[in-house]
């Protein structure tokens, strides 16, 4: 198992931890997309000090910048259909770049500024544990025809 993707779902793990025991599930009344504060569970009451733990400073994941809570509704609906409209055009251009790379000449404009290199790789193959192990048990002495003599 790669060290960098254990760091990975270690972190996600902690996050997702953290979502479930210190704030409110959306399911319970929540607000979805909002994850609890780190800054009001390592501080004592009427302390006004930037949090740390560890001796570091705690972020806010939710409003980091302390943008949307001066905000009108409208505005922040607004703004946030704005956000997912934005995402879902990232997302398809992410798409766009993959197709691309595998069937080259399917998106005419990439193939016009020729950026994008054929691909032959597994784009899926990050988020699979048994195609992992598939992909290696190919590729290794395994599956490599026997190189004992046989008899005539």
């Amino acid at each position: 198992f790669p060290e960098g993707k254990l760091q990975i779902l270690f972190f996600v793990g902690l996050l997702e931890f953290w979502s479930e025991f210190a704030g409110v599930h959306y399911m319970r009344g929540g607000k979805p997309g909002q994850f609890p504060s780190f800054y009001y569970r390592f501080r004592t009451p009427g302390d006004t000090t930037q949090a740390t733990l560890f001796g570091l400073p705690v972020p806010e994941l939710w409003d980091p910048l302390g943008l949307i809570k001066n905000m009108d509704g409208p505005t922040r609906t607004y703004k946030l259909a704005k956000e997912v409209n934005n995402g879902r055009l990232a997302m398809l251009g992410l798409f766009g770049y993959f197709v691309e790379s595998k069937v080259p000449g399917s998106v005419p404009a990439l193939t016009a500024l020729n950026i994008v290199q054929p691909y032959s790789g597994e784009y899926m193959l990050a988020f699979s544990w048994f195609d992992y192990f598939d992909f290696f048990l190919e590729r290794s002495q395994f599956n490599a025809p026997s190189t004992v003599i046989k008899p005539f």
